[in-house]
């Protein structure tokens, strides 16, 4: 493991959620298969299997106990290359992105490239907390996406952080639609 990626057994017992977002996207889209994208504990990814979406988590923490040993968590370090975790309709990324040094950006997007939709939140500048090296604006991850052929949906973004439960993603939520996916698809849920 690279010492890039910080330090390990950041998770203090407790996995992040926003369950009106979870719950306004399963409403929204055709979610049957989903990546929990910096996974933790495996709180998400969990629920999700529980509600009947074929969901998968990543984390790069070997400190993690009792998930790696299930078939549905995978450990990978993304400074040291890219995850391919199949085409999935929706990729959690929830207090993950501030972690990643900018270097490593492009490896994040061979697993975001392969998703239909991508939720995530991010901190700030100047946001304090553990390993935080990549702070930024809202605009500038809207740019980072962009570049990768998804476009920002500003409407439902909005609508996430107005019915947040949770203090990040009422701060930072984004929400993105991977065109490059379903450029000239008519009639795709997903699209605006």
């Amino acid at each position: 493991m690279s010492n890039d990626f910080g330090k390990y057994n950041q998770y203090h017992g407790r996995t992040n959620f926003d369950n009106s977002i979870f719950n306004y996207l399963l409403s929204e889209f055709p979610i049957k298969s989903m990546i929990d994208v910096g996974c933790g504990l495996g709180g998400i990814a969990n629920l999700a299997i529980e509600r009947g979406i074929d969901a998968c988590g990543v984390d790069g923490d070997p400190y993690i106990k009792n998930i790696y040993d299930k078939p549905h968590f995978k450990l990978h370090d993304y400074t040291e290359g890219g995850y391919d975790s199949g085409i999935k309709d929706l990729a959690w990324v929830f207090e993950f992105l501030e972690h990643i040094y900018e270097k490593y950006i492009p490896n994040i997007f061979i697993t975001l490239s392969q998703c239909k939709i991508v939720f995530c939140t991010h901190a700030f500048p100047k946001q304090k907390g553990t390993h935080h090296v990549n702070c930024q604006s809202d605009e500038y991850w809207i740019d980072v996406f962009e570049k990768y052929n998804f476009t920002h949906d500003i409407d439902r973004t909005k609508k996430l952080r107005e019915i947040a439960d949770n203090k990040f993603s009422k701060d930072s939520a984004l929400l993105f639609i991977n065109t490059g996916m379903f450029m000239g698809i008519e009639g795709n849920k997903y699209g605006k």
